[in-house]
């Protein structure tokens, strides 16, 4: 409603069931109509918000805290099921997952690694993403981080990470080699890709030495789906 009376240059008038919309003044009317093509995409966990976003929305984000499994089992499939209901083809659709990944020297991977584990044991004990554990047997474990958080014991929470969740959710190593993971894991599954990888709180430059890092691993992505297409 707010895009069509910019659009239109009509009075804004929307009555929902939980709120309504009727003011709509210069000052927060821009100078000129915006582009008429605003693309609505919905971030998520959940198979009902994955499901919810392929019958109404344009696009869907993948949250970062998924595992390859859950992925290819829940996420897509009730993707999927949303476009179907909605009469679409997942060409109409995209899709961009955020993924755990630690780049560099055997030092950056360590460092990287660490971080990942209190990412991950943090995103766990939220209840609400509970299905990504559920769907590996590791229900018990996001209970036990759940605890701890409501505690505030922040640091006994990475240790409960095992190596098989890094496994399955994470990637890491030299740049080229997680290049070739993000292709081979990825590829035909979503559009788009972006690593979550922890930058220092307000730190809003990288260095040149990382820059070079990030360089190579694009270079080798766009080489690999050059390659496929």
């Amino acid at each position: 409603a707010v895009w069509a009376s910019w659009i239109e240059r009509r009075p804004l008038q929307f009555k929902g069931r939980y709120f309504t919309l009727s003011l709509m003044t210069p000052f927060f009317t821009p100078p000129e109509p915006p582009p008429a093509a605003l693309r609505i995409e919905v971030a998520g966990v959940g198979g009902r918000m994955c499901r919810l976003a392929g019958e109404v929305a344009d696009g869907f984000h993948v949250h970062a805290f998924h595992t390859r499994r859950y992925l290819r089992e829940v996420v897509m499939p009730q993707i999927q099921a949303g476009l179907d209901r909605s009469g679409r083809g997942r060409d109409a659709f995209s899709v961009s997952a955020g993924v755990f990944a630690a780049i560099g020297t055997e030092a950056d991977v360590a460092a990287g690694l660490q971080e990942i584990r209190r990412h991950f044991a943090f995103y766990a004990s939220t209840p609400t993403y509970r299905p990504v554990l559920n769907l590996h047997g590791w229900g018990e474990v996001g209970e036990q981080l759940s605890r701890h958080a409501a505690r505030g014991e922040w640091e006994a929470m990475p240790g409960l990470i095992t190596d098989e969740m890094m496994e399955a959710a994470a990637l890491w190593g030299p740049p080229d080699e997680v290049a070739d993971r993000l292709l081979a894991e990825y590829r035909g599954l979503v559009d788009r890709v972006a690593i979550y990888e922890r930058v220092g709180v307000y730190e809003f430059t990288v260095s040149a030495r990382r820059e070079g890092v990030y360089r190579t691993l694009l270079d080798r992505v766009r080489a690999g789906s050059q390659r496929a297409g």
